[in-house]
């Protein structure tokens, strides 16, 4: 079993929480807004707090996680490198960025099958980022760091503002 902590049990944490599939991944730690982690010895780290408190919440964990730690965020704007703070300890880190719209916890499972999730980080992040898309249903992509803000910004035209691009393009 692979063991997972969630920092930040919103809409993405606890969608997760509810569909990793239990036969191969146990959830520890799950830790909200108003929690302080401790030492944290699960095997992956989930940050999936708002993008604005990442490097925060990193910067709070040096020195809670062992080297080796698998340490993800999901957002879709910001690079993995935004954990480095983390990767100077040992951490193997990456991100994982499902292009869904996920309205409540309890709707990701559904939401997570047939979706598409950008990975990228390190080789190790990478490589379990890939395996833990398969295991929600998902399907993985990579793209270069550099083109994160880019595809951040068409993910977001393409969900949150279709309706009014087609109004506009009938006006």
């Amino acid at each position: 079993m692979i063991s997972v902590s969630i920092i930040g049990v919103g809409r993405v944490g606890g969608a997760l929480a509810i569909a990793l599939p239990k036969d191969k991944y146990t959830v520890e730690n799950l830790i909200g807004r108003a929690e302080t982690a401790a030492e944290i010895s699960t095997d992956i780290v989930f940050i999936t707090t708002q993008d604005s408190e990442i490097v925060a919440v990193a910067e709070s964990l040096v020195g809670k996680l062992k080297p080796g730690t698998i340490v993800f965020h999901t957002s879709g704007s910001n690079p993995s490198s935004i954990l480095d703070a983390l990767k100077d300890t040992g951490c193997k880190t990456g991100s994982i960025h499902p292009l869904v719209s996920i309205s409540s916890p309890e709707l990701g499972p559904e939401r997570f099958r047939g979706a598409y999730f950008c990975v990228e980080g390190v080789d190790e992040a990478v490589t379990l980022g890939k395996q833990i898309v398969a295991d929600l249903g998902g399907n993985s992509f990579t793209i270069d760091t550099k083109f994160k803000t880019l595809y951040h910004a068409a993910a977001v035209t393409a969900c949150g503002h279709l309706v009014a691009l087609f109004d506009a393009a009938v006006e």
